[in-house]
């Protein structure tokens, strides 16, 4: 409930102080916090298969092509911390059938621990485009450049 509320704040703060990426960032956070909201409701519970919560991975899967899309076009490092970092929770629901004991504190840690990483990032990202917009001015917020081209 606090990272919630922390990521609601944090996401207020970046569509008033942000540009496009931390704008586009920022709202994700907060669409994964309502979808999963939803999802609990209307599944009353979770969907699982074959021990996979088939909910959360597919919240999971999604944002993390949504936050690995924005990291590979902005004008930015942090992003692909945040894609970083949901990697990690997506590759939580597979760690439970590596071969061996699987210790449930470690899957909760892989699950969980990324999605407070991304608030804390994002805030840094903010920060840092705050600073970078004073002490240089405005600046391009995706990359405008695309693959060599070799032709005539």
């Amino acid at each position: 409930m606090i990272a919630a509320l922390a990521a609601t704040v944090l996401c207020a703060a970046a569509w008033w102080r942000g540009a496009g990426p931390e704008r586009v960032l920022a709202g994700l956070m907060v669409v994964v916090i309502a979808v999963h909201q939803f999802y609990h409701f209307a599944a009353k519970g979770a969907i699982v298969y074959a021990g996979l919560d088939m909910g959360h991975l597919v919240i999971d899967l999604i944002l993390f092509v949504d936050m690995a899309a924005v990291a590979l076009f902005a004008n930015r490092v942090y992003p692909m911390w945040m894609a970083g970092a949901q990697l990690i929770a997506l590759t939580s629901y597979f760690y439970r059938y590596l071969p061996g004991p699987v210790r449930e504190e470690v899957y909760d840690i892989m699950a969980t621990l990324p999605f407070l990483f991304q608030i804390f990032v994002l805030g840094l990202g903010l920060g840092w485009h705050i600073a970078r917009r004073r002490r240089r001015g405005e600046y391009r917020s995706w990359c405008t450049s695309g693959p060599p081209h070799h032709g005539s």
